[in-house]
Parts: structure tokens; sequence; C-alpha cells
């Protein structure tokens, strides 16, 4: 659960990062992409975490029924969250701009 919020915060200060940008056409191009790129990397992040459990030197997280839990919550509940987390961030965040991009 802790990995799950400390990644959506990371999410959320990328996203206020993204906001500080004063090119527009950057601003809209990181917009769009933002929800590819979080996705992926919840993705591919319960394999980082079960690589990080298997070297803490605890055998009894190292059972494949935990780390299939893991994987589970992170990609049941982690992906739908981030996509929503995203969406808000993306509608009242980084509002899209009335410029057209050339």
């Amino acid at each position: 659960m802790f990995d799950l919020v400390a990644f959506l915060l990371l999410q959320f200060s990328i996203n206020l990062l993204i906001k500080t940008f004063s090119n527009n056409y950057w601003k809209q191009l990181f917009r769009n992409l933002s929800y590819l790129f979080f996705v992926i990397l919840m993705a591919v992040y319960p394999f980082i975490a079960a690589q990080r459990m298997n070297e803490s030197g605890n055998e009894g997280i190292n059972c494949g029924g935990y780390q299939f839990s893991i994987f589970t919550f992170l990609w049941v509940t982690g992906i739908p969250a981030v996509l929503l987390l995203q969406f808000l961030l993306n509608k009242f965040i980084l509002k899209p701009t009335n410029k057209t991009i050339n």
C-alpha cells in the first residue's frame, strides 16, 4: 500500500513539474503522453518491487503466493488509480489551453 501511495505522490509531483513549463507545446505533449508513461511504469513496478523483496533476505516473503498477491494488488488497484489521478490532474491542474499547436 505504501508503494502505491508513494507512486501516486511521485506522479503528482511530476505533473506539477510539467505545469511549470512555459512552452505550451511541451506542456500539451507531456499532458498527452502522461497516461501512457505512468501506466507503463505501474505495469512494470511490481517486478521491481518483487526484486527488491527478494534482496531483503527475509525468506517468508519470497513465496510465490505473496508475490502474486502484491502483483495483483498493484495491477488491480494501481493502474485504475493511476489513470484516475492522471485524468483529474489533466483536468484540474494541467488545464488545456485554447491556443492551437503548430
